[in-house]
């Protein structure tokens, strides 16, 4: 997993507001790997590479074979080499993380938005959690209750023809990178949801129209 350069000045959570209603309640929807692979009707979440192993470049040579006056390419794989075992990994959350990367492109006039949302394109509402520390803590205490295993962490988003190496659930190809993810993985792994029961989480975070977020939000520096 990544290293975090880009320090997190946010956490939030994209998606329906009937959803996100029962997360403020402080149910957790977690879906496994294969839901976000199969996840066709729902591009911006879908992703057919969702969990894999490991990825591989072709080589930078090329067999050529002689034949007769002539030598002929040798065709090989154009890559890149993906590679999937199907083993079970567990049960995703997945939360937006708004970072100082972001807050640079405002100030620079690239972006006009603190947060694209039109182009996350992920529901109609938003939670923004206001206290990261303590939803993790409760986070962290629930899975404690049930006996499973927690890692969580940022997404790192590497270039498909590029990267050499391995992928797991951290890490997507760059085609994703606007989502800017932060990910929740429990295992084992279950197929149905898993909803993890953190506890009401009114206290600590608010929702609101995704049409309302940038309004919502401002930067100012820090005095600490």
């Amino acid at each position: 997993m990544k290293e975090i350069d880009d320090y997190i000045m946010a956490l939030m959570k994209f998606g329906e507001a009937r959803h996100l209603k029962e997360a403020l309640r402080g149910g957790l929807y977690m879906q496994n790997i294969e839901f976000f692979r199969r996840l066709e009707a729902d591009p911006a979440r879908s992703d057919p590479h969702e969990g894999l192993d490991y990825c591989g470049q072709p080589g930078r040579f090329a067999v050529e074979v002689r034949q007769e006056a002539n030598w002929l390419k040798v065709g090989g794989i154009v890559g890149p080499i993906l590679v999937r075992d199907g083993q079970p990994i567990g049960n995703l959350y997945c939360l937006f993380v708004l970072t100082a990367a972001h807050a640079e492109e405002y100030f620079e006039g690239r972006s006009q938005n603190l947060v694209n949302v039109d182009d996350l394109r992920l529901g109609d509402s938003v939670v923004v959690f206001l206290d990261g520390e303590e939803f993790f803590r409760r986070v962290h205490a629930a899975t404690q209750r049930e006996g499973l295993d927690l890692v969580y962490g940022p997404v790192e988003y590497v270039e498909r023809h590029k990267y050499s190496g391995p992928m797991g659930p951290f890490r997507k190809f760059s085609e994703f990178t606007r989502q800017s993810e932060f990910r929740l993985l429990v295992a084992p792994e279950v197929k149905d949801p898993r909803v993890l029961d953190v506890g009401p989480l009114g206290d600590i975070a608010f929702m609101c129209p995704c049409s309302q977020l940038n309004k919502r939000l401002r930067l100012r520096q820090r005095q600490d």
